[in-house]
């Protein structure tokens, strides 16, 4: 089990590692956030990592909430690793469908697979909450997101909004 944290110690500070390194294509102020969360997650792995070596115990325990995922019946942890993979694939998706698009099907994937029976409310709910995400990205705090159609159509309308 030891080998097993370590491991995913090393893998987690490899993979926080590869996105400071694409962190460092973005240009001017949209660069600080990214990169001080990068430094500090890499800094806490290798401490946690470091912590492990040093220590004769194990040094994380499995918290009892998480061993009863662990345990869920098998629909179920089907539901939760469904639901991890989507959230790790949800990067891949912004490059390709534009952050509107990504973040609506994402969301909405998300709350079907938490259950939630209004299928019609969900999509609705989930497009116009990155609708409004995106507008409050571009016009408040100027922070460039993946663009697809949706949202060079919606940066349009801003420009031509904010012109009249």
């Amino acid at each position: 089990m030891r080998a097993f944290r370590l491991i995913s110690f090393l893998l987690f500070a490899i993979f926080a590692a590869i996105l400071g390194v694409q962190s460092l294509q973005l240009t001017g102020v949209t660069r600080l956030y990214p990169t001080v969360l990068i430094v500090a997650v890499i800094l806490g792995t290798l401490g946690a990592a470091l912590r492990e070596l040093l220590s004769a115990e194990p040094a994380v325990l499995l918290h009892p909430e998480i061993a009863r995922l662990l345990r869920l019946p098998g629909r179920s942890l089907a539901r939760l690793l469904a639901f991890m993979a989507l959230w790790l694939a949800y990067p891949s998706l912004l490059v390709g469908a534009g952050f509107i698009v990504a973040t609506t099907v994402t969301l909405s994937a998300s709350l079907l697979l938490l259950r939630l029976r209004r299928i019609g409310l969900v999509i609705a709910g989930s497009a116009v909450f990155a609708v409004c995400l995106a507008v409050l990205f571009a016009t408040l705090f100027y922070i460039p997101t993946p663009s697809g159609f949706l949202d060079d159509a919606m940066t349009r309308l801003i420009y031509v909004l904010s012109r009249t």
